[in-house]
């Protein structure tokens, strides 16, 4: 993935998670594919601006719960006003996405059976 230069990808899925925090998933198998735990991409609503967001999942887990392969999850607190035009948007919607970003980590002995 060209990692200076923002696709853009629809909007598969939002839901509230509380009164200020949405979840927004995407479908991109890169991203999903190159995440680790920690990292970060850079959400773009165009015409507005570009943020930094965590990368809250990456679709299906080892043990096969979660979402599908090649989702990405993101969590949005609308405080600003990129986040707050972000809570406008619905299924369907583009939205530019780029990286990810950060050092990751691995997260030892979790999801497997111990």
């Amino acid at each position: 993935m060209t990692f200076n230069i923002p696709r853009l990808h629809k909007i598969v899925a939002v839901k509230r998670a509380s009164r200020e925090v949405k979840i927004f998933k995407f479908r991109s198998d890169e991203i999903a594919r190159e995440s680790e735990p920690g990292q970060f991409v850079m959400v773009w609503n165009p015409g507005v601006d570009e943020i930094p967001i965590s990368v809250a999942d990456t679709g299906a887990t080892p043990s096969g719960e979660g979402g599908e392969a090649g989702e990405v999850e993101v969590a949005i607190a609308d405080v600003g006003d990129c986040t707050h035009s972000l809570h406008q948007k619905q299924v369907g919607d583009l939205v530019g996405l780029r990286g990810p970003y950060g050092r990751g980590f691995a997260l030892h002995g979790h999801g497997g059976s111990e």
